[in-house]
């Protein structure tokens, strides 16, 4: 039996982290579905290095292909995944950490050998060692290097955002900020930060929004002070905003669709508890986060299987208010899911506009009249934002543009139909909101 069928193995986090590489360069799911199985099968202390490893790996994979075209007498060839993933996670430990050389040489080689590949023990040797020492003296001309993205991903950025494009990948390719989001009904956000000078926790506030602070150097979640009594959450401050755009009323009745986790749904609660909110998600194992998340607040949602394409679920009562978190190609949060510029294609993204047209078609039928929807993304492609907005209203007849107004200094893009927020190295991830009523 090999290493990679035998779960009851404990694992070296190096051996893990090349294993869930391998399945995401052959598009065998994410890091998000495939890390929680590596997990379970480390020793807690193991667990932020083998995620350490995965993200790196992924943020900087483009850039080692670089290095390792340059360091082989032939390439690699495809089918060779396991090799070019060990070989992947050890450039990454040589060039981004302090795990020393010998190390990280000689585990890689070791892994080649639990995982069935001893052919390639020598291969591996000697392309590390050579990595070693000519990584001063490494060609950086090549733009696979300089820029760390999928040749396609770039060219479409740069053709998108002539003035921008190399803002949008210096984000991408840096550590996120961790932002969190104050539950304002229950703690001013000026006593919170008081609450984390006490624990000698380092933040600032947001200049923006009310609720957003910034932790000055990330921690694991449940060890944020405050976080599992629900006093804060972790949310970007792109995604606060939508909470702030909708700006519900008193007893509105609110639906969330693709809800799951919960974040937004919670905000909601948080800034009016009197609505009632329907959370809506299809796939039934995701209901159990959006329970957690609101169990955690202390807040009351609905939760609701069901598709948002069609409407099998509604029950006939009209809402007046929708929220649209629509799925997406996220290529404004790969900076936080950095195995998106390994996994995502051009195909995903034609396939995505066909969702995200029909969520718009049915569930326009669920508001009221004089309701409003806020359709929304962590995209910056136009095709799944502007173009899928200005094709609704055009063919729609009763949908107006409501609209939408930022906090002065938020980096931002005004559209026909919306706006367009960009990746920002120290602040927000790249979203995008449309503001809809309807008209009768």
């Amino acid at each position: 039996m090999g290493a990679l069928d035998n779960h009851n193995e404990v694992m070296h986090q190096m051996q893990a982290a090349s294993l869930t590489l391998e399945r995401v360069i052959a598009r065998r799911g994410s890091l998000s579905t495939i890390m929680p199985e590596y997990e379970g099968r480390l020793p807690a202390q193991r667990v932020p290095k083998y995620k350490e490893l995965c993200f790196g790996s992924c943020r900087w994979f483009y850039r080692i292909q670089s290095i390792i075209n340059q360091l082989v007498e032939r390439p690699l060839k495809d089918n060779e995944i396991r090799v070019r993933a060990i070989l992947t996670v050890a450039i990454y430990q040589l060039l981004e950490t302090n795990t020393p050389d010998h190390a990280v040489v000689n585990e890689a080689v070791d892994i080649a050998r639990k995982l069935n590949k001893p052919w390639a023990k020598g291969l591996i040797n000697a392309l590390l060692r050579e990595c070693i020492r000519s990584r001063r003296s490494l060609s950086k001309e090549d733009g696979q290097y300089r820029h760390a993205h999928n040749p396609w991903f770039l060219e479409k950025i740069q053709t998108l955002y002539p003035d921008n494009w190399a803002q949008i990948i210096k984000a991408n390719n840096h550590r996120p900020p961790l932002c969190l989001r104050v539950n304002l009904r229950r703690i001013k956000r000026e006593n919170y930060l008081a609450m984390l000078g006490d624990q000698n926790v380092s933040a600032h506030a947001s200049p923006f929004l009310p609720s957003a602070v910034y932790l000055t150097t990330p921690m694991p979640v449940n060890s944020i002070p405050g976080f599992r009594d629900g006093l804060v959450s972790v949310q970007d401050e792109g995604a606060q905003l939508a909470g702030y755009l909708l700006n519900l009323e008193k007893n509105d009745r609110c639906l969330d669709a693709c809800s799951a986790p919960g974040g937004k749904a919670g905000h909601l609660l948080e800034m009016e508890p009197s609505i009632h909110l329907v959370a809506l998600e299809w796939k039934e194992r995701k209901l159990g986060a959006i329970a957690s998340n609101m169990a955690r607040l202390k807040v009351y949602a609905h939760l609701q299987q069901g598709d948002a394409t069609n409407l099998d679920w509604w029950d006939g009562r009209q809402y007046d208010a929708i929220l649209i978190d629509a799925p997406c190609s996220g290529s404004g949060v790969v900076r936080r899911h950095p195995d998106i510029k390994i996994l995502l294609e051009q195909q995903q993204v034609d396939e995505n506009r066909a969702i995200q047209r029909q969520m718009l078609q049915q569930l326009w039928q669920t508001l009221r009249a004089e309701g409003k929807m806020l359709y929304c993304t962590c995209s910056i492609f136009p095709e799944e934002n502007e173009e899928i907005i200005e094709e609704f209203t055009t063919t729609c007849g009763n949908a107006e543009v409501e609209p939408i107004s930022l906090p002065e200094g938020i980096p931002q893009h005004k559209t026909a139909n919306g706006v367009q927020l960009l990746p920002s190295m120290s602040a927000n991830d790249g979203f995008y909101f449309s503001l809809l009523k309807k008209t009768d």
